[in-house]
């Protein structure tokens, strides 16, 4: 099955296409596109690095209540100290991947700025 990421690609591509035949309009139909959720997501990782979501990390195992479950002091606090260290891999991810599609998306545009204004692509 075709997920709704690749339908929204292969739009975008027919989008480009679709809109000019010059090849610097089709490389900033890729870039521009490309830009913003780039930098959402760039965005959240530096959120989650920085700790935002720690508060609601800390209410979430808080209402877990694992003593009351019959876990000791040194589980639960290792339990919580995994629980931070995932939680900012995950926002290195995010981090990465938003420096990525960011780095990408300014390498479409810059390549579209070195193109030949009027230059139709055969």
């Amino acid at each position: 099955m075709i997920g709704p990421s690749v339908l929204k690609e292969v739009g975008l591509t027919a989008a480009a296409f679709a809109a000019s035949a010059l090849a610097r309009e089709r490389l900033q139909w890729y870039g521009w596109p490309l830009l913003v959720p780039a930098a959402g997501t760039l965005l959240l990782g530096l959120a989650v690095i920085a700790g935002i979501s720690a508060p609601w990390l800390q209410w979430a195992l808080s209402n877990a209540d694992l003593p009351d479950y019959g876990f000791s002091a040194p589980f639960v606090s290792a339990v919580v100290e995994a629980a931070r260290r995932a939680v900012v891999r995950i926002g290195v991810g995010f981090l990465a991947t938003g420096g990525i599609g960011i780095g990408v998306s300014f390498g479409l545009l810059a390549w579209s700025w070195a193109q030949p204004q009027g230059k139709e692509v055969a």
